[in-house]
């Protein structure tokens, strides 16, 4: 388990926690101020966490979970603490992911986007096997009302 795959489920863990009117759930997003979640929201929660990534927090550490995690930040650094997966930062070794090339789907329409088409406006167009009559829509954004 990386620290995003953590941070993922201690964020989803924490939205079915806090306050339903508060803000988006974030890495910053503070547990009391920002998502109004008391002591036993966070307990509740660190249980949950528990239960979700089969790991096991002794007493003292809920102490700590109670009293001392402050953001989710804290919360996600708590857990991979626990599950020894390093805390700093972003994970070096995710992929990025490979972007092809957009290929035209018909080169016919590939052409018309050269031409200017108000020179067409109301004369026919072979396009695709069909035969279609371009038309002039507006003449500026104030005939699109």
């Amino acid at each position: 388990m990386t620290r995003n795959e953590v941070l993922y489920n201690v964020i989803e863990i924490v939205n079915e926690h806090k306050l339903k009117d508060a803000p988006k759930t974030t890495e910053y997003s503070r547990l009391a101020e920002d998502l109004g979640m008391d002591s036993l929201d966070i307990v509740e929660t660190g249980m949950d966490i528990e239960r979700r990534l089969d790991i096991e927090f002794d007493t003292d550490e809920f102490e700590e979970v109670k009293f001392n995690l402050k953001s989710v930040k804290d919360m996600v650094d708590f857990t991979c603490k626990k599950l020894n997966i390093p805390t700093n930062g972003v994970q070096k070794n995710v992929e990025k992911p490979v972007v092809k090339p957009v290929q035209p789907q018909n080169p016919e329409i590939e052409k018309l986007k050269a031409v200017d088409l108000s020179k067409l406006a109301g004369k026919p167009v072979q396009l695709g096997g069909y035969e279609v009559i371009v038309r002039k829509i507006a003449d500026n954004a104030q005939n699109r009302r």
